[in-house]
């Protein structure tokens, strides 16, 4: 994981240079995964699948054997994107009693939107930073730290 946000300029400047994704799990000419990560709190395992629930409903099942993981940490997974509004969970009626659960990645025109503010919040929090004399900084147990 992109633990920085100073790495992620220099990630997806040589990635779009290059036309292709240092990580190894995806080719898409972007390098998403440093900026998901970082912006979403993504790990790979949970780009995988909102990868993979994109374009078509999937069952827990189909998500399991795509990651490589068990239904259990699968289904904890998805929940961890549900929570972050990043998969959509719908329970379907079969014709012949019971029920299941299909999964949905959010819209990605709904990702880009809420990329696009969190990067404007972003780029004014730092703005406001780079203005602030840093040599006022007190530690709480011992005051100043610059004496």
């Amino acid at each position: 994981m992109y633990r920085s946000l100073v790495d992620i300029p220099e990630k997806v400047g040589r990635s779009i240079g290059l036309r292709d994704c240092e990580c190894e799990e995806f080719e898409c000419g972007f390098c998403i995964c440093p900026i998901f990560e970082f912006m979403f709190g993504m790990k790979k395992s949970h780009i995988k699948i909102y990868f993979f629930a994109l374009k078509t409903k999937r069952t827990i099942k189909e998500i399991a054997a795509r990651i490589s993981k068990d239904r259990t940490t699968s289904l904890r997974l998805l929940q961890s994107l549900i929570d972050k509004k990043m998969v959509i969970k719908e329970v379907e009626m079969l014709p012949h009693g019971g029920i299941r659960h299909l999964f949905s990645a959010t819209p990605q025109e709904v990702l880009k939107e809420k990329l696009g503010a969190i990067s404007k919040e972003l780029g004014s929090v730092v703005d406001k930073l780079i203005l602030q004399d840093w040599t006022l900084v007190k530690d709480k147990q011992i005051g100043i730290i610059n004496n």
